[in-house]
């Protein structure tokens, strides 16, 4: 942390320093000073999908879970790839007790990091939730992409 500090006093408004004086910050459990970190960096160009990751996840930490949502969705409207961030959504989404956009999030993240089972169970737990017609095509279209599990052979 010194040495980012030290950075920062040559380069105040470089955005890979703030961001990951930031991430320390959130990862020293110092939420209050990573969400004032990573805010400063929150609009310096070019977009970061880590910064803005470690800011949902510190609104998060904070409380202000509308923030989180927002900030984390916009992570993956900019970067649908960036797969952590649907975990972090469903965490947000369970914290805000809204079960079938936390499972459906959920599923998503498990199938892409090929996790096939835990994708199956929350996608199917999405799609029994969720109301939104849209959301629950896509779902149906997920698991179709799931080939069949393999049932456990007892030994």
């Amino acid at each position: 942390m010194s040495h980012l500090k030290k950075v920062l006093t040559l380069r105040p408004f470089e955005a890979d320093f703030l961001t990951e004086l930031g991430r320390t910050y959130y990862l020293n459990g110092q939420y209050d000073r990573a969400r004032e970190i990573l805010e400063s960096a929150e609009n310096l160009p070019p977009f970061d999908p880590v910064r803005a990751f470690y800011l949902g996840q510190t609104r998060m930490k904070l409380g202000q879970l509308d923030r989180a949502l927002w900030t984390l969705e916009n992570l993956v409207g900019q970067r649908p790839d960036y797969y952590p961030a649907y975990y972090a959504l469903g965490d947000v989404y369970s914290q805000m007790e809204k079960p079938g956009d936390a499972h459906y999030n959920l599923g998503f993240y498990y199938m892409n990091k090929g996790d096939l089972r835990n994708a199956v169970f929350h996608l199917t737990r999405a799609r029994d939730s969720i109301k939104d017609a849209q959301k629950k095509e896509r779902i149906e279209e997920l698991l179709g992409e799931i080939p069949p599990l393999e049932q456990k052979k007892p030994e």
